[in-house]
Parts: structure tokens; sequence; C-alpha cells
């Protein structure tokens, strides 16, 4: 199953249009799910595996019964069930692959990085040629990174100050190129990492839980991302950023934080929020359906 796990890490990147977008990696994983549950149906009455199919499932039936009540059309409708059926389809398949074999979680996810670089090479997109970090190879490299620093700490000791600084300074090099999501979920990994093996924060933590705890770990999160954005905002007002992530900064960052404060920095990265957090006030229950 080795050489399985690495032909569908390899083929990730792939894509087959056909009226929508088929992954070579999607199809092979069908043929996995076939061919692994008839061997191994037991291991999916694991809790866990349970509930994520129990709530897939419930994800399917819901966008059903929404796409009867708004009339979705046929296309678009067919879009939306066929998301969730390949989602449950890719997890089962993935889920049975990996068995809870470590080493073969290593195998998928090295694989899926080196196809992401190789991809990058081989037919890359148009947004990856003008961001060759953020479209293309930025992700697999920092999946990659991550990769080796698990190894290097389940082999021996590391200073948790230079993990630290080392996933600073990867997130950094992600911002810097306009990665600005994957470089802050860096960093803030970077951070949490460094509290979590202090001893007194890991034995307050393990202790009792406590809603006065609760309300420390949420304020200690935003605290985190206010220190990213703020960080971010400087660098930005300084004119250290390259030119096109400078642009974006000057002409959709600042416009957008004049209205929101601070976090405005988010929500200029992800301005589909400004229209979708309405459609969410306007449909809470039932949503807008597949379209």
């Amino acid at each position: 199953m080795d050489i399985v796990a690495v032909t569908i890490g390899l083929l990730q990147p792939y894509v087959i249009r056909m009226g929508g977008e088929i992954y070579v990696a999607e199809m092979l994983l069908i043929l996995v799910a076939l061919f692994l549950l008839k061997r191994n149906r037991v291991r999916l009455k694991n809790p866990l595996c349970k509930t994520i199919i129990t709530f897939a499932f419930l994800w399917l039936f819901g966008q059903v019964v929404t796409d009867i009540i708004r009339v979705t059309p046929v296309l678009d409708t067919a879009r939306g069930f066929l998301a969730i059926i390949f989602f449950m389809i890719d997890f089962i398949a993935i889920y049975l692959l990996v068995n809870n074999s470590t080493r073969r979680m290593y195998i998928l996810l090295f694989s899926i990085s080196l196809g992401g670089i190789l991809s990058f090479f081989i037919h890359p997109s148009a947004f990856a040629l003008v961001e060759p970090w953020k479209f293309g190879v930025g992700s697999p490299i920092v999946m990659l990174c991550f990769l080796v620093l698990v190894k290097k700490l389940k082999k021996s000791k590391q200073s948790d100050v230079l993990v630290m600084l080392f996933l600073l300074l990867l997130g950094g090099v992600s911002i810097y190129l306009n990665a600005r999501t994957m470089g802050g979920q860096v960093i803030l990994t970077g951070m949490i990492y460094f509290l979590i093996k202090k001893r007194w924060f890991f034995g307050l933590m393990l202790r009792r839980i406590s809603m006065g705890k609760i309300l420390i770990l949420i304020s200690g999160g935003v605290g985190l991302v206010l220190i990213v954005l703020v960080a971010y905002q400087w660098i930005g007002s300084q004119h250290i950023l390259p030119e096109n992530a400078q642009e974006k900064y000057d002409h959709n960052i600042q416009v957008v934080s004049g209205k929101f404060g601070i976090f405005g920095i988010i929500l200029s990265g992800r301005v589909e929020s400004i229209a979708s957090i309405p459609a969410i006030y306007d449909s809470p229950l039932i949503g807008h359906g597949s379209w």
C-alpha cells in the first residue's frame, strides 16, 4: 500500500476538466476505498471515523433539502452533491490507507508535498506564474519543513526557542511573499508550540477545566493573532513588502481596515466574507444551497 500512497500524493495536483474539475487522485481513491472497504470494514466502526461519516451524511441530507427548497439548477445541485460525496470517499479511502500507520502517513504527506512542487515546474497555473510561492511551491515546501521538523523532534530534543524562531522565520517569509494566511498560521503554530512546551503552561491547562481557563485561552489566542496583525501592519506601513504584496496592502487592506480596524487586515484577504456574512444572516438555518 505504500506505493499507492506515493501515487496518490504525486497525482493529487492534476485535474481533468469535463464540465467541472475532476482530480486524478480522487479517481484512484474511489478504487482504493472499494478495495479496502472489503478488507477493513470493521475499522470504520472507530468512534471518530463514525462521527465524521455521520456528520457528512447530515451535511448531504441538509444540502438535498436546501436545494429542493431553493430550486437550485440541476448542474449546481450535481456539483454540490458530488463535492460532499467525494469528501466522504476521500476520507474513507485515506483513513483506511493510512490505517493507523504513522510511517504511511508520512509517506502520503511527503508525496503530496513532492507532487505539489513537481506540478509547479511541469504545468504551473496562471496564478502560480505571477506569485510562485503563494499559489505554487509555498504550501508543499511549508509542509515538507513541518515533516522534517517533526521527524527531528521525534529523534532528539530540540530547543523550544530555536523551533519557534524557525517557524517565525518560515511564516515571515510566507507573509513577505504575499501568502499572508499561510504565514500567519505558521507563525501562530510556532508561538503555540513554544507555550505548550512550557511545563507551567501545560500543567495549568491539565488541571480541572474552568470557565476562567477557557476565557484565558480565548484571550490568549486573540492576543497572538493581534501580535501577528500588528507586526504585518507595521511591515506594510514601512513599505518593506515586495511590490505586488505592497500594492495589495495599500489598495485593499487599508481600505477595509478603515471600516473594521486592525481585523480588517483579515477581511481584506477574504473579501468574499463581506458578502457571505450577510448571506448567512439572510438565511441562517437552511442557507442558499449548492449554488
